[in-house]
């Protein structure tokens, strides 16, 4: 997690303990400060889930998508790539300075 989100989710929490406070005391208060990080907690680790399922990702196979086959071969080993029916694709990646020819994987 990075700085920006820690302080996000430290501030949202601080404010979530304070409303619970204001609403019923230092008891509401605790309840909601508990709830706020269990919350955060749930977030944190199955946020990736939460978007797949948001955004209607389901898993796809040869049958189903045999043009994204290329793709997913090289996304697999961490590269980026958009091939069209060829046998070799430019890859860019944050770690190389240029683009690299690579064989496409059939």
């Amino acid at each position: 997690m990075n700085l920006k989100t820690g302080l996000l989710l430290a501030a949202l929490t601080a404010l979530f303990a304070g409303v619970g406070f204001v609403v019923g005391g230092q008891s509401v208060m605790l309840i909601a400060f508990l709830v706020a990080l269990a919350m955060n907690a749930l977030s944190n680790w199955n946020s990736d889930k939460i978007v797949l399922r948001v955004q209607g990702a389901h898993e796809i196979d040869e049958q189903s998508a045999p043009e994204t086959m290329p793709l997913c071969a090289n996304s697999r080993r961490g590269r980026t790539c958009r091939c069209q029916k060829s046998t070799s694709c430019k890859i860019r990646s944050p770690t190389l300075s240029q683009p690299v020819e690579v064989p496409i994987v059939q």
